[in-house]
């Protein structure tokens, strides 16, 4: 951006430097060697200065190892006045520089990207580990803070998924236990096993259906176990 230097200190060489968190220092030389601190006056100076973002793998020393930029008081004009010919070398330098980090830059926001996309993808799939995996690819490249809600989220759900598949297979386990009980027409253990299972998934019908199956079949048995009995006893009494 542009930037005024209401008053330019005289009397020595002088650095005007431009710093952000982040972003890449540049600094500018001011030249007053040729005013005595007698001379002293306002001596407005528009600077115009960009700085950019840091970019991972780029090395911008050069940029920080020397001015950008240099102006110098001249006599003749009364004035500070820009080195332009400077200012052009160091230009063409910096765009070389530039040019690498937008480079870089594309380069690291595709991975990042790429890896957000594989995450998003995991979880459509319900593959939340895989997700947490990727979501943690792209804060190693760049910190987001809806990617890292995003991760917390998958690292929720994938607890989830693990217990809920604890809790199915612990009902299948007893589902299938229930099921051979019940072919060997033992009811009462297939009741208990039934029983289990609708322990485990309350939300289950299958399980309660059985089990009133179960009880009429008992029932069943019982009063044909009577009727047997009783037929018995009236063969004796005669």
């Amino acid at each position: 951006g542009k930037y005024k230097l209401k008053k330019t200190p005289v009397g020595g060489l002088f650095t005007v430097k431009f710093t952000k968190a982040g972003y890449v220092s540049k600094y500018a030389e001011l030249d007053t060697r040729g005013i005595a601190p007698e001379d002293a006056r306002d001596l407005p100076l528009e600077v115009n200065c960009d700085i950019f973002e840091e970019v991972p793998g780029v090395d911008f020393s050069v940029l920080d190892s020397k001015p950008v930029a240099k102006a110098k008081y001249n006599k003749d004009i009364d004035n500070m006045e820009w080195d332009m010919s400077y200012i052009e070398k160091t230009k063409k330098e910096e765009d070389k520089i530039i040019t690498k980090a937008e480079e870089a830059k594309a380069a690291t926001d595709k991975k990042f990207n790429d890896a957000v996309a594989a995450a998003n993808t995991a979880i459509s799939k319900s593959d939340y580990k895989t997700a947490v995996t990727k979501y943690e690819e792209a804060l190693a490249i760049k910190k987001d803070p809806e990617i890292e809600k995003k991760k917390n989220e998958a690292i929720e759900k994938e607890k989830t998924a693990a217990a809920n598949a604890e809790v199915d297979k612990k009902y299948n386990e007893e589902m299938a236990e229930a099921k051979k009980l019940y072919d060997a027409k033992d009811y009462q253990g297939a009741k208990t096993k039934y029983q289990a299972a609708s322990i485990t998934k309350p939300a289950e019908t299958i399980p309660k259906d059985k089990i009133k199956e179960i009880d009429l079949l008992i029932a069943k048995q019982l009063e044909e176990e009577t009727k047997y009995n009783k037929y018995l006893d009236d063969g004796k009494n005669k």
